[in-house]
């Protein structure tokens, strides 16, 4: 963790299957020198069986690390010892925080044969977090959203996706149609996942909410929160006109895990001297050469930012281009294809000649120094690969790859987009990153200017990044 030793550190704790006697939420304070005073939590288990406690640590309002312990709760004693667990460096830093997000989301995922449980904590700006009932499921989110990225691909396509599950005679649906039921989708996320009491607490300060900012730290890779439809019946009817993604400047990040997936924070600013453009000249989408042209005028002429894209995107290019580093943004317009079964393997960015990229190429000391040192943005503007699913030891995909090796910024489609309203938003989103507008409100902006009835392309972009980072580009970024 970097952080800033003037200001205090909060540290709240998650223990699913424990009564935390003590608060779950403390303060540290650091030292001119030598150690901190401790904080200690007082735990009484409620079940058997191993489980993971984690440690949030916030500063200022933002997320700037966390750590992870797994304990065995056993029903006799049992011989232990003392041994002290180190979870990572921490380093004190002078630079600069983001303004803090007004909300952040915490939402623990609790895996198991029979479904698993989800469980929200909310920490408002400047408040203590407050849990909420638990959310068992009966069956994994896998599943789920297997079958939710299915439809919403038919739905694009104008079909519907009930006539096609069930054989029937293929049927189009008009594009009213197919915005209500993209509606459904997005009020069955919240009325399903959403325990009583955060549907309450919302129903009370929805308007509070609109046109704020949050970031998702979620501990599961399947679910698309950008969906969400909030909704109720009490006091009186009534919905939001907008799903959260339009509604709030919404994004994610993936928080730091037992086995070193996921990072401490995101980056507060984005520094951009150079960037490259993955753009195959054999995609045959009509609109990725002029996206490139766009590209290059806007950052490499106007922002006078070096362009250092290869003549033609091969494999063997991107990987050098990667190796080197020098690079703060990578940006691609192509082909992708996501693999929930092989996640790191076989999910791949299409490169020129048909060529894969996949997240396993994200490794080794030189691209990991680069993405740890410069924590540059990538924004795959290719089909699926914003999704994410389990791999051997955690979260697989490319945004666990590269926020786990420290990317700042990741944005990609969760689902199938149309290639006319892919670059649409691609136009709006970097427009209003040149003029200084943060992440968040870019890419809200950006779903607005690509949005067009009967068409989910605009709500298929997910975003890992920090609410209110902002870019910074040209020489001396």
């Amino acid at each position: 963790m970097a952080l800033r030793p003037s200001e205090p550190v909060r540290v709240r704790l998650s223990a699913p299957s424990f009564d935390v006697l003590s608060p779950l939420e403390q303060e540290i304070r650091i030292p001119a020198s030598g150690d901190s005073d401790p904080v200690v939590f007082f735990l009484k288990p409620t079940a058997l069986g191993e489980r993971t406690l984690v440690l949030d640590f916030l500063q200022s309002g933002n997320p700037v690390g966390s750590a992870s312990v797994q304990v065995e709760v056993t029903a006799m004693p049992v011989a232990t010892s003392d041994t002290a667990y180190v979870s990572g460096a921490v380093r004190t830093s002078s630079g600069s925080l983001a303004e803090a997000p007004e909300r952040m989301l915490y939402i623990a995922y609790e895996r198991s044969p029979a479904g698993g449980a989800l469980t929200f904590t909310l920490i408002r700006k400047g408040e203590v977090g407050r849990t909420f009932t638990r959310v068992p499921l009966s069956s994994s989110p896998e599943d789920f959203t297997t079958s939710l990225y299915r439809e919403l691909n038919l739905l694009r396509a104008g079909k519907d996706p009930t006539v096609d599950a069930l054989g029937r005679p293929r049927l189009a649906i008009d594009r009213e149609d197919v915005d209500m039921k993209i509606r459904d989708m997005g009020f069955e996320l919240w009325k399903t996942l959403f325990p009583e009491d955060f549907r309450r607490m919302y129903a009370a300060e929805r308007e509070a909410w609109r046109d704020s900012s949050m970031i998702i730290l979620s501990d599961e890779p399947f679910i698309p929160w950008e969906l969400v439809w909030p909704y109720g019946t009490e006091p009186e009817r009534w919905h939001d006109e907008e799903p959260w993604c339009l509604s709030m400047s919404l994004t994610r990040w993936l928080r730091r895990n037992e086995q070193g997936g996921g990072h401490e924070g995101p980056a507060a600013a984005l520094r951009v001297e150079a960037f490259a453009l993955l753009v195959p000249t054999d995609s045959n989408l009509p609109s990725a050469p002029k996206e490139k042209e766009f590209l290059a005028r806007l950052l490499g002429q106007d922002r006078r930012v070096q362009d250092r894209s290869p003549k033609y995107a091969t494999a063997k290019e991107v990987k050098a281009l990667l190796k080197n580093g020098g690079y703060g943004l990578i940006h691609a317009a192509t082909h992708g294809n996501f693999s929930t079964s092989a996640p790191d393997a076989i999910t791949a960015l299409w490169l020129e000649g048909g060529e894969p990229l996949s997240p396993r190429a994200i490794n080794g000391p030189d691209i990991e120094a680069h993405l740890g040192a410069a924590r540059p943005a990538f924004v795959f503007n290719a089909c699926e690969l914003g999704q994410g699913a389990w791999s051997l030891v955690g979260i697989g995909g490319w945004a666990n790859r590269l926020i786990s090796a420290g990317a700042g910024l990741f944005l990609a489609p969760l689902w199938l987009v149309s290639d006319d309203r892919a670059y649409a938003f691609c136009e709006a989103l970097y427009r209003e990153l040149a003029n200084g507008a943060p992440v968040g409100k870019a890419v809200r902006e950006a779903r607005r200017a690509a949005k067009k009835d009967g068409d989910p392309t605009h709500l298929a972009y997910c975003v890992y990044a920090h609410p209110n980072a902002r870019f910074v580009f040209g020489s001396g970024a």
